[in-house]
């Protein structure tokens, strides 16, 4: 999720900005107090620092309420370029992967095990992996891929070994 879209989100505007600015980690205040570009690569550390932030200054202390709070922020995010010519559940989820390569230099996202009712997803090799509430920011962003053409019922992110995660969605048509 982009860094400049999450930092600006009306939901850590106004009178919560200050308190999600002190659960940050230093170096990632500095650089959004400096101002951040949609347009620039920033470290994934920074990223993580925010989504931590963003959960505790919401009190999105549950992976439930992540993975909600995350979905509909990335489908705000991903409002122009979630419209393509992918019209297909099919095509946005072959795309994934690509989309993942994209916005990642770590790590390695894939799709598999597909059923009428939802898709199971790998994370590999990324450090963050491990991070509940990065598995639910993963998670939250295929989830708001594939919102478009079916209705996501719920997700579960479970860690499976060192640096991977399954994450799985269920939908109704």
């Amino acid at each position: 999720m982009a860094l400049a879209h999450l930092s600006t989100h009306p939901e850590v505007s106004g009178s919560r900005r200050e308190t999600l600015l002190d659960h940050l980690e230093p170096e990632t205040r500095e650089l959004l107090e400096g101002g951040v570009s949609p347009e620039r690569w920033y470290p994934e550390r920074h990223h993580l620092s925010l989504y931590r932030a963003v959960a505790k200054t919401l009190g999105l202390d549950t992976d439930a309420k992540c993975f909600r709070f995350f979905m509909e922020a990335q489908r705000d995010a991903l409002e122009g370029s979630r419209r393509t010519n992918l019209r297909t559940l099919s095509a946005v989820l072959a795309q994934t992967p690509v989309r993942w390569r994209r916005g990642h230099d770590t790590g390695h996202l894939s799709v598999g095990q597909r059923k009428r009712d939802g898709v199971e997803a790998i994370l590999r090799d990324h450090p963050y992996a491990e991070d509940g509430i990065y598995r639910q920011v993963v998670l939250a962003g295929v989830a708001a891929l594939v919102s478009d053409i079916v209705r996501v019922e719920d997700g579960q992110a479970e860690l499976i070994g060192p640096q991977q995660a399954r994450l799985q969605l269920s939908w109704r048509r």
